[in-house]
């Protein structure tokens, strides 16, 4: 296991490379940049492979990122201390939302604090004989319903 690793902060929708400056997690000064796929960027950093303690530095310092990237961009957000190996897994987590029948799912909607806050799901969507079974199974529970009905 490498000892540096990619800090995900969040998604952005561009795909051009940009830095946002010297404000990584952690307390090191790592630059907090873009790795681009596709028209997707993710918002990282360079990070030790460790797991973050779950505390108010390094909340407040994800948040930091959050906010500045926000002054340009709408981020998607990524739970906090989401660490990759390397700029490839990086690519292939955000690759996961274009790839053919994934979809990204609203789960919570919620506000708090002068804020929204949204939680989503990655989640791919049913085969057409998949569809067609459970539209089977609908019908026949309606149906059996209908005739148990007391008359």
């Amino acid at each position: 296991m490498p000892d540096e690793g990619k800090y995900l902060y969040g998604i952005i929708a561009t795909d051009e490379a940009r830095n946002f400056g010297p404000i990584g997690i952690g307390g090191r000064g790592d630059e907090v940049g873009t790795i681009a796929y596709r028209d997707l960027s993710a918002v990282v950093s360079n990070s030790p492979m460790t797991r973050y303690v779950l505390g108010k530095e390094n909340l407040l310092a994800h948040e930091r990122v959050i906010e500045r990237v926000m002054k340009e961009f709408t981020v998607l957000p990524v739970r906090f201390c989401t660490v990759a190996a390397n700029a490839e897994e990086i690519r292939r987590l955000v690759g996961k939302v274009e790839q053919r029948g994934y979809t990204l799912i609203p789960l919570d909607l919620h506000y708090g604090k002068g804020r929204i806050k949204l939680q989503l799901a990655l989640a791919k969507g049913k085969l057409k004989h998949d569809k067609r079974a459970s539209e089977r199974e609908k019908e026949w529970q309606r149906e059996k319903s209908r005739l148990l009905r007391p008359r």
